[in-house]
C-alpha cells in the first residue's frame, strides 16, 4: 500500500464527506490512534491532521468542529518540494539543468 503523506507534512485535503473541508491545508501530527468519537475504521492509513480553520465531521446526525482530526491517507495529498521541477525530472527522465545525453 503507497501512503501519501508521512509525519510533519502539509498536505492538501483532496476528497472529503463534507465538502467544505476539500481545499483544506492540514499538517500531518502522526498516525490517528483509531480511538474517540472521531475514529475511523477500515479506511487504511488515518492521520490526526490539524487545520488553522475548524473542520467538519459527521458521525450518524452529530456534527462535530474540531481543528484536529483524522483524515484518510487517501483524501490527502502533500505538499512538499518543487512541483515544476519534480514533474519535470519524471517527464524527461533526467535531473533539471541535464540537457541531451552526457558528453
Amino acid at each position: 500500500m503507497k501512503i501519501n503523506c508521512r509525519p510533519g507534512d502539509l498536505a492538501v485535503v483532496v476528497m472529503a464527506e463534507n465538502v467544505a473541508n476539500i481545499g483544506r491545508i492540514v499538517r500531518i501530527v502522526g498516525p490517528h490512534s483509531g480511538r474517540g468519537k472521531l475514529a475511523m475504521m477500515g479506511r487504511g492509513q488515518v492521520w490526526l491532521a490539524a487545520c488553522p480553520q475548524a473542520m467538519t465531521w459527521t458521525i450518524g446526525s452529530r456534527i462535530f468542529l474540531r481543528t484536529k482530526g483524522p483524515i484518510p491517507d487517501e483524501c490527502l495529498r502533500p505538499i512538499r518540494g518543487n512541483p515544476a521541477r519534480d514533474s519535470l525530472e519524471v517527464k524527461t527522465g533526467a535531473p533539471v539543468g541535464v540537457v541531451g545525453g552526457g558528453q
